[in-house]
């Protein structure tokens, strides 16, 4: 199972992954999952919208958990502050 979310990506993790049985959703739903993620901008200027949605999706998933983050390509004070409001493990 960790090797199929590890191929996947974040981006299907948060799109589609709980919806493929209950032990992936039960996975989606696990802290420990969303402690340390990396995200890249692969869509340039034109992805930039949906990445900040998602990311900011992930940081809720993470409850405050959120351990070690990576975002290249669409990372602000916005998103910067976002992130510090709601991890204190960071």
């Amino acid at each position: 199972m960790v090797n199929i979310l590890q191929r996947i990506g974040v981006i299907e993790i948060l799109d589609n992954a709980q919806k493929v049985c209950t032990a992936w959703r039960a996975i989606d739903m696990d802290l420990a999952m969303w402690r340390v993620f990396y995200m890249e901008n692969y869509l340039g200027s034109s992805g930039i919208t949906v990445y900040r949605k998602m990311f900011k999706q992930a940081v809720d998933k993470s409850q405050g958990k959120l351990a070690e983050l990576t975002m290249v390509g669409f990372c602000d004070y916005e998103l910067l502050q976002f992130v510090a409001d709601r991890s204190d493990r960071l």
